[in-house]
């Protein structure tokens, strides 16, 4: 699919939203001016939109790695030969290209995995080509907030497969709210996500479907841990292959809420690091302020207000979150990418910077406001060091009292010895000696 015929899908999709459904398909056929391919592409978008639904997001699967699916494993729950040294196989779902099982491992390590493989119908051509670079994109993640892969190969009949890390936790923000965590809990947790993010960006890897349900949180020596999963639509920017989201079944209207402005635009080229930026800019308006920066009635509503509103301000959502957080907020959900924060790592930086109490970077060039924050930050210090200066001061002012106190007696016994010694008559002192 070339960039201009995408771009037409995207314009027409957006605009076929406001046409009646009963009219759509006759709208479709003038406005397209003939191009049937156009028109499938198009209708079957519309096809998978029920505005009668959440349509921003599909709902989570509630399992720690998932492919958007939705629909049991049509092969069976019996895992081929090659995969079956697991046992208590449990299908967790099919997606666009592949199925996924949960299982325990039975050596060397006993522990629950997730096992995903490719379709049986899809073992050539483009699936088998984004299936691989999903392989191999995971395989070069060695982070703790990321799923790791444990082992991958080929069935005897020559599908991929490979199996992973099963994370046992909830959704961020249902995290969140179930542990009724305060701000700092949860700007704590936004920050590991942009840390993890930054360590898939570091290895060529934009994940571009960012959102509470792709980020789970498990707990370690009872202390939450985030995990970020679903790497299905992740761009690889060392391959040619790429998993376009919009014509993924699920994947660009599932993940619509966090999609960068510049998404909606132009074709799925254009996603980088910022794009993924701002998808963490939403994910953290939601996770503090319990909503999402852009709030529509319809699909259509959302994309006009994405592309041509800027976002919500978290202080206008809650008068709580003026000042540092608000500023973060907003650079991380610019709709024009060159204003954005240009890495996770610029982001994860100011939320460190926040938790610590330092200048963040986006106000820091403000001298006033880096004199006031070194103030709130070191005030304990700061006043030891006033009282230090205070006494001093005191003591010092006592010292100066004192010497004035002996200087103003002296000069008093001066005085008094002139006065008994009396005036000196002129010439008294010749005559004397005379």
């Amino acid at each position: 699919m070339n960039a201009t015929h995408y771009e037409k899908i995207r314009e027409l999709f957006v605009r076929a939203l406001d046409v009646p459904v009963e009219d759509r398909e006759a709208w479709l056929l003038t406005t397209a001016e003939g191009d049937r391919d156009l028109v499938a592409d198009v209708r079957d978008l519309l096809d998978t939109v029920d505005e009668s639904s959440a349509f921003l997001e599909t709902p989570a699967l509630g399992a720690a790695f998932r492919d958007d699916v939705s629909r049991p494993p049509q092969d069976g729950p019996t895992l081929p030969p090659e995969v079956a040294s697991f046992t208590d196989l449990q299908p967790l779902g099919s997606g666009g290209f592949a199925h996924v099982w949960s299982a325990r491992q039975k050596g060397p390590f006993e522990r629950r995995v997730a096992i995903k493989i490719l379709r049986h119908d899809l073992g050539d051509g483009d699936a088998l080509g984004r299936f691989q670079v999903e392989q191999r994109t995971l395989a070069r993640m060695e982070h703790p907030s990321i799923a790791r892969v444990f082992e991958s190969g080929v069935t005897g009949d020559g599908r991929p497969y490979y199996v992973m890390e099963l994370v046992d936790g909830p959704p961020l923000t249902e995290y969140a709210d179930r542990h009724e965590l305060g701000t700092r809990e949860r700007v704590r947790l936004w920050r590991d996500v942009c840390i993890a993010v930054r360590h898939a960006h570091a290895r060529g890897v934009i994940h571009r479907d960012l959102k509470p349900s792709n980020v789970l949180v498990t707990e370690v020596d009872r202390a939450p841990v985030v995990k970020v999963i679903d790497f299905g639509i992740a761009k690889d920017v060392r391959s040619d292959l790429d998993a376009d989201p919009m014509t993924r079944e699920g994947s660009f209207l599932g993940s619509l809420a966090y999609t960068s402005p510049e998404q909606l635009h132009a074709d799925a080229s254009v996603a980088d690091a910022r794009s993924d930026v701002y998808a963490l800019g939403v994910l953290g308006f939601e996770l503090l302020a319990g909503r999402r920066p852009h709030e529509a009635r319809s699909l259509a509503e959302f994309v006009r207000l994405a592309t041509e509103r800027d976002a919500t301000r978290l202080r206008d959502v809650d008068r709580r979150f003026r000042g540092d957080l608000d500023w973060i907020t907003a650079r991380a959900l610019e709709r024009d990418p060159s204003l954005r924060y240009g890495t996770a790592s610029e982001l994860a930086s100011d939320l460190e910077a926040w938790l610590d109490g330092r200048p963040i970077r986006v106000r820091s060039a403000h001298p006033g406001y880096f004199v006031g924050r070194m103030i709130r930050r070191y005030r304990v210090a700061i006043a030891m060091l006033a009282l230090v200066i205070a006494v001093t001061i005191a003591a010092f002012a006592v010292h100066v009292r004192a010497l004035r106190d002996e200087a103003l007696h002296r000069l008093g016994q001066v005085e008094m010895l002139v006065e008994v010694a009396g005036p000196s008559e002129p010439g008294e002192a010749d005559t004397n000696g005379a």
